[in-house]
Protein backbone atom coordinates (compact mmCIF):
# COMPACT_ATOMS: atom_id res chain seq x y z
CA UNK A 1 0.00 0.00 0.00
CA UNK A 2 1.37 3.42 -0.92
CA UNK A 3 1.17 6.49 1.25
CA UNK A 4 1.82 10.08 0.40
CA UNK A 5 4.01 12.46 2.34
CA UNK A 6 1.72 15.29 1.26
CA UNK A 7 -1.60 14.06 2.57
CA UNK A 8 -3.11 11.32 4.66
CA UNK A 9 -4.26 8.24 2.87
CA UNK A 10 -7.66 6.93 3.73
CA UNK A 11 -8.78 3.56 2.58
CA UNK A 12 -12.38 2.63 2.01
CA UNK A 13 -13.50 0.63 4.99
CA UNK A 14 -15.86 -2.28 4.70
CA UNK A 15 -18.87 -2.84 6.89
CA UNK A 16 -19.81 -0.48 9.71
CA UNK A 17 -16.37 0.98 10.23
CA UNK A 18 -16.17 4.59 9.01
CA UNK A 19 -13.16 6.01 7.24
CA UNK A 20 -10.78 7.94 9.46
CA UNK A 21 -8.05 10.53 9.14
CA UNK A 22 -5.00 10.78 11.39
CA UNK A 23 -4.67 14.41 12.52
CA UNK A 24 -1.77 14.09 15.00
CA UNK A 25 1.11 13.72 14.52
CA UNK A 26 1.31 15.91 11.42
CA UNK A 27 4.09 17.39 9.29
CA UNK A 28 4.84 20.03 11.94
CA UNK A 29 5.22 17.44 14.72
CA UNK A 30 8.54 16.49 16.29
CA UNK A 31 8.64 13.57 18.70
CA UNK A 32 11.57 13.47 21.11
CA UNK A 33 12.95 10.23 22.48
CA UNK A 34 11.56 9.74 25.99
CA UNK A 35 8.75 12.29 25.52
CA UNK A 36 5.00 11.84 25.98
CA UNK A 37 3.02 12.27 22.75
CA UNK A 38 -0.56 12.11 21.52
CA UNK A 39 -1.96 10.33 18.48
CA UNK A 40 -5.33 11.65 17.33
CA UNK A 41 -7.72 10.73 14.55
CA UNK A 42 -11.18 11.77 13.40
CA UNK A 43 -14.01 10.13 11.47
CA UNK A 44 -14.52 11.05 7.83
CA UNK A 45 -18.00 9.76 7.05
CA UNK A 46 -19.77 8.80 10.25
CA UNK A 47 -19.19 7.54 13.77
CA UNK A 48 -16.26 5.22 14.37
CA UNK A 49 -17.04 1.72 15.62
CA UNK A 50 -14.95 -1.30 16.44
CA UNK A 51 -11.35 -1.34 17.58
CA UNK A 52 -8.03 -0.23 16.13
CA UNK A 53 -4.35 -0.96 16.46
CA UNK A 54 -1.72 1.74 16.07
CA UNK A 55 1.81 1.28 14.74
CA UNK A 56 4.82 3.55 14.33
CA UNK A 57 6.23 3.23 10.82
CA UNK A 58 9.50 4.54 9.34
CA UNK A 59 10.94 4.80 5.87
CA UNK A 60 11.50 7.29 3.08
CA UNK A 61 9.81 5.05 0.49
CA UNK A 62 6.05 5.27 1.16
CA UNK A 63 5.46 1.93 -0.52
CA UNK A 64 8.00 0.12 1.64
CA UNK A 65 7.90 1.38 5.23
CA UNK A 66 9.09 -0.65 8.21
CA UNK A 67 7.13 -1.18 11.39
CA UNK A 68 9.16 0.31 14.25
CA UNK A 69 6.82 -0.75 17.03
CA UNK A 70 3.20 -1.34 17.93
CA UNK A 71 1.99 1.63 19.95
CA UNK A 72 -1.40 0.27 21.02
CA UNK A 73 -3.77 -2.60 20.26
CA UNK A 74 -7.47 -3.19 20.72
CA UNK A 75 -8.29 0.49 21.30
CA UNK A 76 -11.94 1.54 20.85
CA UNK A 77 -11.95 3.47 17.56
CA UNK A 78 -14.30 6.10 18.95
CA UNK A 79 -11.69 7.10 21.58
CA UNK A 80 -10.08 9.06 18.72
CA UNK A 81 -6.84 9.49 20.65
CA UNK A 82 -4.08 7.65 22.45
CA UNK A 83 -1.21 8.94 24.59
CA UNK A 84 2.14 7.25 24.20
CA UNK A 85 5.55 7.47 25.82
CA UNK A 86 8.13 7.55 23.02
CA UNK A 87 10.93 5.04 23.69
CA UNK A 88 14.24 6.54 24.80
CA UNK A 89 15.98 4.61 22.03
CA UNK A 90 14.01 6.25 19.20
CA UNK A 91 16.39 7.00 16.34
CA UNK A 92 16.40 10.34 14.56
CA UNK A 93 14.44 10.35 11.30
CA UNK A 94 12.22 12.68 9.32
CA UNK A 95 10.40 9.69 7.82
CA UNK A 96 8.11 8.50 10.61
CA UNK A 97 4.38 7.96 10.09
CA UNK A 98 1.50 6.49 12.08
CA UNK A 99 -0.52 3.57 10.74
CA UNK A 100 -3.92 2.71 12.18
CA UNK A 101 -5.47 -0.67 11.35
CA UNK A 102 -9.18 -1.28 11.96
CA UNK A 103 -11.08 -4.50 12.74
CA UNK A 104 -11.48 -5.16 9.01
CA UNK A 105 -7.74 -4.95 8.39
CA UNK A 106 -8.06 -1.63 6.56
CA UNK A 107 -5.00 0.59 6.97
CA UNK A 108 -4.92 4.36 7.45
CA UNK A 109 -1.64 6.30 7.27
CA UNK A 110 -0.81 9.71 8.65
CA UNK A 111 1.61 12.28 7.32
CA UNK A 112 5.36 12.06 7.73
CA UNK A 113 6.75 13.65 10.88
CA UNK A 114 10.14 14.00 12.54
CA UNK A 115 11.55 11.93 15.39
CA UNK A 116 14.47 13.27 17.39
CA UNK A 117 16.65 10.57 18.89
CA UNK A 118 18.41 10.64 22.23
CA UNK A 119 21.60 12.71 22.63
CA UNK A 120 23.68 9.57 22.00
CA UNK A 121 21.89 8.87 18.70
CA UNK A 122 24.28 9.14 15.79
Amino acid sequence: MKISSICSLTVLAAGAFAKLQIILPNTHTEWEAGGAEAIRWKPIDGPLKGRVSIELMEGSDPSNMDTVTTIAENIPANNMQVSWNVPRNLKSSSSYAIKIVDDNGDEYYGRYFKGIGSKGDA
